[in-house]
Formats: structure tokens, C-alpha cells, sequence
């Protein structure tokens, strides 16, 4: 199955107990989660800009000529 690193210690996960099999997917569930969370941050963050760029470019066309 697959291999688990903990502390530099590399450990079978087919050796894994019931519960031992839980917690690892525990971990990998909040793993995925997080870096789902992390993209979503980011595309928020991106997408933040644009509309700030938008609204600056339409704010300057307002503008009246000096």
C-alpha cells in the first residue's frame, strides 16, 4: 500500500491498525482540504485585483480632463 513518512521514519501503511488507517485519512482528508482552501484563497485574491483594476480604469474614464 502506500508509504507514510512521520519524523523522517518511513512506515508501511498496510501494517496500519483500524484506527491507525482513520487518522491517516484524517490527515490526508485535511491535507486535501486545506490546499482546496489555499486555491480558493488565491482565486478570491486574483480575482479581488481584477475588479480593483476594473473599477481604478472606470474611476480615471469619470475623471474630467484638466
Amino acid at each position: 500500500m502506500t508509504k507514510v513518512t512521520l519524523d523522517s521514519i518511513e512506515y508501511d501503511s498496510e501494517d496500519f491498525t483500524e484506527d491507525q488507517q482513520k487518522i491517516l485519512g484524517e490527515i490526508v482528508y485535511n491535507k486535501n482540504l486545506a490546499s482546496n482552501l489555499s486555491y480558493q484563497v488565491t482565486s478570491l485574491n486574483v480575482v479581488a485585483k481584477i475588479l480593483s483594476d476594473k473599477l481604478k480604469a472606470s474611476l480615471a474614464e469619470d475623471k474630467p480632463d484638466d
